[in-house]
């Protein structure tokens, strides 16, 4: 009989004698009277079923208690057809400007009011709401037609007679559901059955927690030895599933099934070698069910007692998001919509506002109030008369171009340029701009938190070293190790087992350990050399077999891959099978592996124990079925902090300070030992473990407590080095970010361990730094918690923190703000075993606590909350999909790209906005100057000095190409941005925007105004009619030499721009001649006259511009020269 190849054959149970578990009736899941019953079903009706995160109970038929769930719909829409118009008209309005906006043009439909064209003031504000309104439009759209995508998909659902198709959004709670091979798991199930002869399937995660490795799930043992599917709805079977939590590592149920007299399995079908099915009449043994420890004990259970209870872990499930990598599967639906772990990880789309937003929202307001101050100043000057309050608004609407009406509408288009340049930088290929709206933000960020799998590595390992105590090898000396492993499986090697003790070959080379490496070159029978084989030999063996990798074959190619829940798993064998020894098959039950001779060895797997971040080790026993003796040996490997107590003392003295030596290249490293088991003791352990595997409380100590009894006096095998291959130019990115003031956490779901090294191999530990690390293992309480934060708060300021994922949650529940501003003090931070919503809270803390700006990135589905909640997000598109990618305001496709966007790109759009803005409000400044004294002059008549044409000219064409053209600005090359990266710091100061420098363009404003205003009275007081003529003149040239002056590096269109705005002006004089006498401004005593105004204006701020950078040069001159 194959190992595998049972299956138990059930006779239906007698229908009169089923006993529900489940009572029928009553509409709600609390009994109550039918009053109550009818305002529930009232509310469910016009509401639905809200999410209530209960424990529940499903029967295999379909009946659950309680009865109304959440329905299973994907929905990631931020608006419905009712709330769209309200919420994207609240955005906008929310700010000042766009308020502002409102009310004044609002107040050009009362004619005593209007003071101009009503299109002035109209036409900006619907073109900028237009242009936001279609964009939210089309972008909802878009994740509408997702959602539908994802809710329309089909899949099977197990009936009474046969599989019949459902959408996924019609699943419900209780349902069983077919999933076939690269199939989305719609909802979170419960594990049944597969088609799969191992009875276990591969998951792949990448949109749930990040990692790219393929997660091995094992069906309930009882439903997936059933002859045939439709076989699992006989059964009166129950499935018991703790309420909904976030917690994606772990799930506590229990899958009972009763009335096992009627399911009695009647006779076990076995296939012979030839295919022919034979039967025995009864299952007597558990023992029938060779290898598997789990389904000798499930069998054990049906033969002997009435009801079977199995106890479910996280081994048995399918969480939603996940995908189907191997077989067709079945599962039992515990958990949808908003119940499941994946929504329950997710956060909702947020609609972002950039700090430069808020700064210029401020400004507004300070210009609101200049404004009522000019307007107020004039009404009282005119005197309080008459109808003085319509003169105040009149006063008010004519200066309203103090708050510039162009303003949205420059930065509007001014973003959309900067996001072109963006994604046409040949530099940054395949970037996309999904948020057009805050670029100005990459030049500002404080923190940058990045999730490590696949953003910062490239999540490939590579095997790079093994040490054996008294040799180690490289990368260089694989083939002497596969010369070496040749000579030891051969029959007349003094090596060969035939010929060794496994335990004395260990102890023996591990003993006489020596200082430096030996070479395998020209290895003889020297009884060293011979050592050292026999210790290689049994080394590589434990790799290739003390791990949960599986082969697989594609049908097409026939090519083997491997696959496993560990990258590290697959390197360890992918060296095995490098240097010789292969991992042919593996299943359940058993082993096989060949030699360097083709010679296949068969190993039965006994026992199994995964690797979890509480006990950071995993371990197999097998039997050695080719041994003579039937030897049982347990291989074990780990984390050198749990393995070392665990080890004999004999031949362990170099281990710690070679693990040291490891971990300073970067390596990961693995501790490999065994012992030996007779087999009296391996059957006391497998029947308490059996016994511990079914408790329902305290399962996971108990577990834990009778795999510890194996866990003693291990004879040490081996100690490898892995190496995470990082992204291209990481070490160079996260450089210029710490020397650009910005902090860098690395928010990551792997353990200590691992983060460990790839902080140190990524350079986000300095060599100057130390390390601290906040472990589970030692913080057992809060207040240890928060005493380790307080030693670390005093000791040294160059220490990098660690916190694993445990110490983190109790952190952040009890000492959320102490926790933040003492982490805030490390140069770089560390989070281990992050779920999806920790990585999102730990960003809204740091935003809460420090009020600092926040870049996340990162590349998987479990990053999609970090980066909605940052106030940057980027994506990678990677081997983890597009799911991050999709939902960040920026794409990029390798971590480096980062430095460009946020050094460059970032430095530029801020820069070049912030220019923009105050020249524009400088703009409109200068001429409210003007018209308050001409109001003054004429009597303080609210009359607008330019009108029509010329106002609406004013901040269109004739100021506006050359004040836009501004966006094409360069203060300093790449070259120098990249060289000096600590210029980024003066950027996130926000010195280049700021009230200081707000006030200093009103200043300039006034002045220019002022001198625009009375040198044209004095000059041309005989040509007083032609006053308009002459003010608007000089204040257009002004203007266009103001732009030249804050010009640093001159881009052809920038000339351009100057150009054709004089060519265009001067033409227009010729066609407005309402306001233009042209044979007066012909005349050269016009133009004489206006050449000194326009140098009185400009000329005076340009000289106290340059001077001042004389006597106090900005800090990028110096590095200019």
């Amino acid at each position: 009989m194959r190992a595998g190849s049972v299956r138990l054959e059930i006779d239906p149970p007698d229908e009169s004698e089923g006993v529900p578990l489940l009572d029928e009736g009553g509409f709600c899941s609390e009994e109550g009277n039918c009053l109550t019953r009818c305002w529930f079903g009232l509310g469910v009706f016009l509401c639905g079923v809200r999410a209530r995160y209960e424990e529940r109970i499903m029967h295999i038929s379909g009946r659950t208690k309680p009865q109304l769930f959440v329905p299973n719909v994907v929905r990631n829409q931020k608006y419905n057809p009712i709330t769209f118009l309200p919420v994207v008209l609240y955005e906008q309005f929310r700010f000042f400007f766009n308020l502002f906006y409102l009310m004044v043009a609002l107040s050009q439909f009362i004619p005593v009011l209007k003071v101009g064209f009503l299109f002035t003031y109209v036409a900006p504000l619907v073109f900028v709401l237009c242009v936001t309104i279609g964009k939210e439009a089309y972008d909802d759209y878009k994740r509408y037609l997702r959602d539908r995508e994802a809710n329309s998909s089909k899949y099977l659902r197990l009936t009474e007679k046969g599989l019949k198709p459902i959408p996924a959004s019609e699943i419900k709670v209780g349902h069983v559901i077919q999933i076939g091979a690269n199939q989305r798991v719609p909802a979170d199930f419960i594990f049944l059955r597969t088609t799969e002869k191992s009875g276990s399937t591969f998951l792949r995660t990448d949109q749930l927690d990040g990692e790219t490795d393929w997660k091995l799930r094992r069906a309930v043992v009882v439903t997936q030895h059933l002859p045939s599917e439709t076989d699992i709805l006989r059964l009166d079977a129950t499935c018991q599933a703790e309420a909904p939590r976030k917690d994606i590592y772990e799930f506590i149920g229990r899958f009972t099934v009763r009335n096992m007299a009627h399911h009695q399995p009647r006779r076990i079908s076995h296939e012979a070698e030839d295919g022919s099915m034979y039967s025995e009449p009864n299952l007597e043994s558990p023992d029938a069910v060779d290898g598997d420890v789990e389904a000798q004990t499930a069998v054990h259970s049906m033969a002997s007692t009435d009801t079977h209870v199995e106890g479910l872990t996280l081994d048995n499930t399918l969480w939603s998001n996940a995908v189907v990598a191997s077989g067709t599967c079945l599962g039992l639906c515990i958990y949808t919509g908003k119940e499941t772990r994946a929504v329950m990880n997710a956060s909702s789309s947020v609609t972002k506002t950039g700090l430069f937003e808020l700064e210029v929202n401020l400004l507004s307001k300070l210009l609101f109030v200049l404004l009522i101050s000019l307007s107020f100043l004039l009404t009282v000057c005119k005197g309080f008369e008459g109808i003085w309050p319509i003169y105040f608004f009149r006063f008010l609407l004519m200066l309203s171009s103090i708050i510039p009406i162009s303003m949205r509408v420059n930065l509007d288009m001014a973003k959309t340029v900067y996001s072109v340049q963006i994604m046409r930088d040949p530099k940054i290929p395949d970037t996309v701009v999904r948020t057009s709206t805050i670029p100005e933000e990459l030049g500002r960020m404080d923190y940058v938190l990045s999730d490590k799998t696949g953003t910062l590595t490239q999540n490939e390992m590579v095997f790079k070293k093994i040490h054996l105590g008294r040799a180690a090898f490289g990368e260089e000396s694989f083939d002497e190790v596969r010369h070496a492993l040749r000579m030891s499986f051969s029959t007349d090697d003094p090596s060969s087992p035939s010929n060794t003790s496994l335990a004395h070959s260990s102890a023996s080379a591990s003993a006489s350990s020596a200082v430096g490496g030996l070479s395998l070159s020209g290895f003889g029978s020297g009884k060293r050399h011979v050592e050292v084989r026999q210790v290689l030999r049994h080394a590589i063996t434990g790799l290739a077999l003390c791990h949960n990798v599986t082969p697989v074959t594609d049908e097409e190619t026939g090519e083997v891959t491997f696959q496993a829940a560990s990258p590290d798993e697959v390197a360890l064998v992918k060296f095995a099978s490098l240097v010789g020894v292969k991992l042919v098959e593996r299943d359940q039950h058993s082993i096989t592996l060949r030699d360097p001779h083709g010679v296949c060895h068969c190993y039965e797997i006994l026992a199994c124990f995964p690797f979890t971040s509480e006990s950071k080790r995993m371990g197999i026993v097998v039997r050695a079925r080719d041994s003579p003796d039937q030897r049982i040996l347990f291989f074990i490997k780990g984390a050198e902090s749990v393995m070392i107590p665990r080890l004999s003392h004999r031949g362990t003295s170099w281990l710690s300070e070679e693990c040291d030596n490891f971990a300073r290249t970067g390596l990961r490293t693995l501790v490999l030992a065994y012992r030996e088991i007779s087999s009296p003791e391996f059957d006391d352990f497998n029947k308490r473990f059996a016994e511990a595997r079914s408790a329902m409380t305290d399962r996971a100590a108990r577990v834990r407590q009778v795999v510890d009894s194996l866990e003693i006096n291990l004879d040490l095998l081996a100690l490898t080095g892995v190496e995470d291959k990082l992204q291209q130019d990481v070490q160079q990115t996260l450089e210029s970010l710490r020397h650009a003031g910005v902090r860098v956490w690395m928010l990551t779901g792997d353990k200590v361990e691992t983060a460990t090294c790839i902080a140190i191999s990524a350079g986000l530990k300095s060599r100057l730094h130390s390390l601290m690390t906040l472990s589970s293992s030692e913080l057992a309480t809060p207040q240890q918690a928060i005493q380790a934060l307080e030693r670390f708060a005093t000791g040294p300021t160059e220490t990098v923190l660690i916190v694993d994922g445990k110490v983190l949650a109790m952190l952040l529940h009890h000492h959320e703000a102490a926790f933040i501003e003492t982490a805030c003090l490390a140069p770089a931070v560390v989070c281990c075993r992050c779920s999806p919503t920790q990585k999102a809270d730990v960003v809204r803390l740091i935003k809460k606590y420090t009020g600092k700006r926040t870049c996340a990135i990162g590349d998987g589905g479990n990053d999609v909350s970090m980066i909605q909640a940052a106030d940057v997000g980027v994506g990678i598109v990677g081997k983890e999909g597009k799911q991050a990618s999709l939902a960040a305001d920026f794409s990029i496709t390798q971590f480096c790209y980062l430095r460009r966007l946020l050094l460059w790109h970032g430095r530029n759009s801020y820069q070049r906005s912030a220019k923009l803005a105050q020249f524009v409000i400088h703009r409109g400044l200068i001429i409210a100057i003007i018209q308050v004294l001409f109001s003054a002059i004429f009597f303080f008549i609210a009359l607008p000095i330019f009108q029509g044409m010329l106002s609406v000219g004013y901040s269109t064409f004739y100021t506006m190409a050359p004040v836009f053209a501004l966006v094409l600005d360069v203060e300093l090359p790449e070259s120098v941005i990249f060289m000096y990266p600590e210029l980024y710091q003066t950027l996130r100061n926000g010195r280049v925007m700021s009230i200081k420098t707000f006030f200093g363009w009103v200043w300039k404003s006034i002045y220019q105004g002022a001198v625009i205003m009375i040198l044209a009275i004095l000059l041309f007081e005989e040509e007083f009619m032609n006053i308009v003529a002459i003010t608007f003149t000089a204040l257009i040239l002004s203007e266009l030499l103001n732009v030249a002056s804050e010009v640093h590096t001159w881009h052809p269109l920038m000339i351009t721009a100057e150009i054709l705005t004089v060519i265009v002006y001067i033409f227009s004089m010729f066609i407005l001649r309402t306001y233009f006498d042209i044979f007066f401004i012909m005349t050269s005593t016009f133009l004489w006259k206006c050449a000194v105004i326009v140098a009185a204006s400009w000329g005076p701020p340009h000289v106290w511009q340059v001077v001042r950078r004389i006597v106090r040069p900005p800090q990028y001159t110096k590095l200019a020269d």
